[in-house]
């Protein structure tokens, strides 16, 4: 025998009918944008709330279609279609790794209308405190697998850098923002109100101090790379900027180097970039002398090279290369780097280090912090300042010990 369904009475314009299911479930039958929709619920309350949150949506213009979309099919979609010819190569393989890695397990498979700030906010937890992915890469060398095996638990850092979650919440703010736009969501979810970001600490800087680096140079004078860690010492490039220089950007009478591309890696794969980081680095920094020294020498070994190998030489014309003229991998320049520092006792440090070192050094030597932001590339003064603002601070303490000096001096006469 068929249960006659119940009607919650007189039916309103524009309220829909709302009856009982033989199976106890409550249905509201609306029309919307001329289409037929249907909400199901528990309770003829249930599917009122629903539809009036479908009458809501619809004078917004978001059709209350059933969504089944989810945040990784979103998100594919969204780098796919909207990012993947707007972004740099590597930067478009940091949003695809950090949504791979980090994203997609936490939160891919749920729907995107399902989607809540409280989602968002245990990823964005997760990642800080848990998040880190230690993979070794298979191109390192055995002492730098020892090394990381030695390595002690509180220096792995199991979670994300703050920075690195900050990344990954603004590509999410990036996505459903679209997703808005779309009309698969009413809002955002991972809009900056409703999360908690974790702190950003600046990562330590651990520069080489004037002595130190002309120690460093004297003990790795025979390196087969000295003339990279010399070079970067002596000019703050970055690394890729450093490795992408080819012998058509030096200007050995003038003592210049025109900086115009990076050589990166993506992934595995390494790549030239004919581009750099920012438009200010795109510049023409100046040589020292023994740079230019060490270049005359370099580009006369490899004229030898070249000689000697014949035809199998890779002629690509890079400044930094091996014997064969074959490009030196960024990640190679990094590990190597770091055998140097234990080979020769020196405290352990990072490659961007050296960059760092290039600018205190020039601070140490009374060189004007304008200077020093511009042969960095950096964007503005402030972002220098700001980096730096310790090492000046040793600088003025030693300028005020002077002063006391000169002062006390002054005073005895």
């Amino acid at each position: 025998m068929t249960r006659k369904r119940k009607s919650t009475g007189r039916r309103l314009n524009g309220e829909g009918s709302i009856f009982q299911r033989s199976d106890d479930r409550w249905v509201c039958q609306i029309a919307i944008d001329g289409k037929i929709r249907y909400f199901y619920g528990k309770s003829s309350q249930e599917v009122k709330d629903k539809r009036d949150e479908a009458l809501k949506l619809a004078s917004k213009g978001i059709l209350p279609e059933p969504n089944k979309v989810t945040v990784k099919e979103w998100l594919k979609t969204w780098m796919e279609e909207y990012k993947k010819d707007n972004l740099k190569a590597a930067t478009y393989h940091s949003y695809d790794q950090l949504i791979r890695l980090h994203v997609n397990p936490a939160i891919g498979d749920k729907k995107i209308k399902d989607l809540k700030p409280s989602h968002i906010q245990k990823l964005v937890n997760d990642c800080f405190r848990s998040g880190r992915i230690i993979k070794l890469k298979e191109n390192v060398t055995d002492r730098t697998k020892k090394r990381r095996e030695k390595m002690p638990p509180k220096e792995q850092k199991p979670g994300l850098s703050g920075r690195t979650v900050k990344y990954i919440h603004g590509i999410l703010l990036q996505a459903f923002d679209q997703a808005i736009k779309e009309k698969l969501i009413a809002y955002n979810p991972a809009n900056a109100d409703s999360i908690n970001l974790p702190r950003q600490e600046k990562p330590e800087i651990q520069p080489l101090y004037t002595e130190q680096a002309r120690d460093f140079l004297k003990a790795i004078r025979d390196d087969y790379l000295y003339a990279v860690y010399l070079m970067d010492i002596s000019t703050g490039l970055r690394r890729g900027e450093l490795l992408g220089l080819k012998w058509t950007d030096i200007d050995l009478k003038k003592k210049t180097a025109t900086i115009k591309r990076s050589l990166i890696q993506i992934g595995s794969k390494v790549v030239l970039q004919d581009s750099v980081k920012t438009k200010k680095s795109k510049r023409i920094v100046s040589l020292t002398d023994d740079v230019i020294a060490e270049l005359k020498r370099l580009k006369a070994r490899q004229a030898k090279d070249k000689l000697s190998i014949g035809e199998a030489y890779q002629n690509d014309n890079f400044i930094f290369c091996w014997q064969d003229g074959r490009n030196i991998r960024p990640d190679y320049v990094y590990h190597h780097f770091q055998d140097l520092l234990e080979d020769h006792n020196f405290s352990k440090s990072r490659f961007h280090d050296l960059r760092h070192s290039f600018a205190t050094i020039m601070l140490e030597q009374g060189v004007d912090l304008e200077t020093v932001s511009t042969m960095l590339g950096h964007n503005s003064i402030a972002i220098t300042g700001d980096i730096y603002s310790h090492v000046r601070q040793d600088i003025q303490a030693v300028a005020a010990g002077k002063m006391n000096q000169a002062l006390n001096i002054a005073i005895s006469k």
